[in-house]
């Protein structure tokens, strides 16, 4: 019986774990080629009349394949019929989906449900763990025909993704993303939920990009209040449902937007520039460090986004390092003077671009050096008497 007269039927006297183990063993070696070439003449055993002779084995067996091959549902197995799936092939995902094994397996593999083996084939497809990927496959369209379903632009529908109001089934992808259409028109839904056929244009009534600049807002923050429903008075031209057709009040927009208070405990750009003496080149060069905690936030009075940094941060960098000009400051004298004093030292910079004017260094290293800050005296200009 092909593996079974190698291991003898001890295998079958030592109860169905070892059976099982054996069989395990059986598709590692040989793969999931086939049932029939991985089990040979036991399958066909077990499918025959030895098998209803022996339903403990056949079930065994039966468990086994169910585990390690796929079936699709409906297919007779050992006697019986299969009523849901288990794994997928890669081929049968896309038959299900009605789209390319190469675009379903990039997807999918993007998404951590198929990894590749030793031999850079893909391995099978848990069914239930991708059952939920499968069916936004099933009712996926491009780029293209989600701007026209939708009836926005491209560059309205990349903001509304970057505000993750709405999400591609292939983010990775290095080509046209792909839109699941139920969650399309479940936005296109959510969006006209207030709104009424308003026939022509109607005066205080605009398109949602100009509501949004008005306001001084983002296209995707309006489409946010749309789905909440906080927006009334909306309208539609022409009773179309479209991104193109909705017409919003922007009075009403920027009564509706969050009411934001000062950013307390946050330090500009422009403040770091002066705080620390350093040009624009060096502080953007620390933030893409992460030498700062760095957040967007509207500001109170242009109501515009704005970078800000944490005062905390701030406070943290500057007890580690500290900038040329502070540190002559501190010790009360020119910063040529002290440049030219730590020039033939041993103390290590903070290192920065070429492009970058101002220098860093190790607050405990200087004053290691240089001693404690001098406190503070008052200095009469050298220039007056």
């Amino acid at each position: 019986m092909a593996r079974l007269a190698d291991v003898g039927f001890a295998a079958l006297l030592k109860g169905p774990d070892n059976l099982r183990a054996t069989l395990v063993d059986l598709v590692k070696q040989r793969g999931r080629s086939g049932t029939r070439r991985v089990f040979g003449v036991f399958f066909n055993l077990m499918e025959g009349k030895m098998g209803q002779a022996m339903p403990a084995v056949r079930r065994v067996l039966r468990e086994v394949i169910l585990e390690n091959f796929v079936i699709n549902p409906g297919d007779m197995l050992l006697g019986k019929l299969c009523s849901e799936r288990r794994f997928h092939s890669l081929q049968s995902a896309a038959d299900q989906t009605g789209v390319h094994p190469t675009k379903v397996a990039s997807v999918l593999t993007a998404a951590g449900l198929m990894a590749r083996d030793i031999e850079g084939k893909f391995t099978q497809i848990e069914a239930k763990r991708a059952e939920a990927m499968l069916r936004r496959l099933s009712s996926a369209v491009l780029t293209r025909d989600a701007l026209k379903f939708l009836g926005l632009p491209w560059r309205h529908l990349m903001s509304l993704q970057n505000a993750e109001v709405i999400s591609p089934i292939n983010p990775a992808c290095g080509g046209q993303y792909m839109y699941c259409r139920h969650e399309l028109s479940s936005l296109r839904d959510a969006m006209c939920q207030n709104g009424h056929d308003i026939g022509l244009e109607r005066a205080g009534l605009v398109p949602i990009y100009k509501a949004a600049n008005q306001s001084v807002c983002g296209v995707a923050e309006v489409v946010k209040l749309l789905i909440s429903g906080r927006l009334k008075k909306v309208g539609l031209a022409h009773g179309v449902p479209s991104f193109d057709a909705i017409r919003v009040d922007p009075a009403e927009v920027f009564e509706a937007l969050p009411r934001y208070d000062a950013v307390a405990k946050a330090m500009t750009r422009d403040d770091l520039l002066k705080q620390f003496g350093v040009c624009g080149a060096t502080v953007a060069f620390l933030l893409r460090e992460g030498c700062f905690d760095e957040f967007r936030a509207r500001c109170p009075k242009s109501r515009k986004i704005r970078s800000y940094v944490t005062k905390t941060s701030v406070d943290q960098f500057s007890h580690e390092y500290v900038s040329l000009r502070n540190l002559a400051r501190e010790q009360q004298v020119s910063g040529r003077v002290l440049s030219y004093r730590l020039k033939n030292t041993e103390i290590l910079e903070l290192p920065v671009p070429s492009n970058c004017r101002g220098r860093f260094f190790r607050r405990s290293d200087v004053l290691a050096l240089l001693g404690a800050p001098k406190p503070e005296s008052l200095r009469k200009d050298r220039r007056t008497n």
